[in-house]
């Protein structure tokens, strides 16, 4: 009768070899697209963030910030702001996310009033571009406004 012990050791040896092999692979693979997942020290998370945010809002006549969902029934100059064209238009501290101004611009576009009406109804306000300046100190941040359009809009809220 053979001894079963070779047998043994040899699968262990297989085994332990085959780790091996797929943990080399695994680093070979790590280090040509330089990440080495979990110990990788992420992109996001390496430099230091810019010292402005940006946001497209809608500024009422007393300068008061909204969100463009705040408002209904735009009618504005241009006709049809684009406000995904926010980087044509304004300085470099005015880059705001671009997918939360595309959804910004399906809002605005659900709720224009097409074509002039004899008499438009709501309040005075601009859809700008509000960057805010991220200071080291306290308080609230500085902030510079880039104006999209000049509009005539109703509150949502408004009788």
């Amino acid at each position: 009768m053979s001894d079963p012990q070779p047998r043994t050791r040899r699968r262990g040896a297989a085994a332990l070899l085959a780790a091996w092999a797929i943990f080399a692979a695994y680093v070979v693979a790590a280090r040509g697209i330089r990440n080495s997942f979990p110990i990788s020290v992420f992109d996001m998370y390496q430099g230091r963030g810019t010292d402005t945010a940006a946001r497209v809002v809608v500024r009422d006549a007393a300068g008061g910030k909204h969100e463009i969902d705040a408002f209904e029934r735009f009618e504005c100059y241009p006709t049809l702001p684009m406000i995904t064209e926010v980087k044509r238009f304004c300085s470099g501290e005015h880059q705001p996310l671009d997918y939360v101004m595309r959804d910004q611009q399906q809002t605005l576009e659900q709720r224009l009033v097409r074509g002039p009406s004899e008499r438009p109804q709501g309040e005075q306000v601009a859809i700008v571009s509000r960057a805010w300046f991220l200071a080291a100190s306290p308080g609230t941040p500085a902030f510079t406004d880039c104006v999209i359009a000049h509009c005539t809009a109703k509150r949502k809220d408004a009788p």
